[in-house]
């Protein structure tokens, strides 16, 4: 997992602190609660964090399509 990577990590909370919007995939709570920059990226203030599951997987589509479009008119 590229989070593990020492490099890596300490980019990616650059980019989130440089208030830059961004789409980004994060492991489920139970491989989330060993990783520090998971949690700094889940409680992050502007964060909007979906989980998605076969029975939501088109419906989070369109959702989280609509919330980066709103996002994005925002900017």
């Amino acid at each position: 997992m590229d989070l593990f990577s020492s490099a890596f990590s300490p980019a990616v909370m650059r980019v989130v602190e440089s208030n830059f919007s961004m789409l980004a995939t994060i492991p489920v709570p139970n491989m989330a609660e060993t990783l520090n920059a998971v949690a700094r990226l889940r409680n992050h203030p502007g964060a909007a964090v979906f989980t998605s599951k076969t029975g939501n997987r088109d419906m989070m589509r369109e959702t989280i399509y609509n919330q980066l479009c709103n996002l994005l008119q925002k900017r």
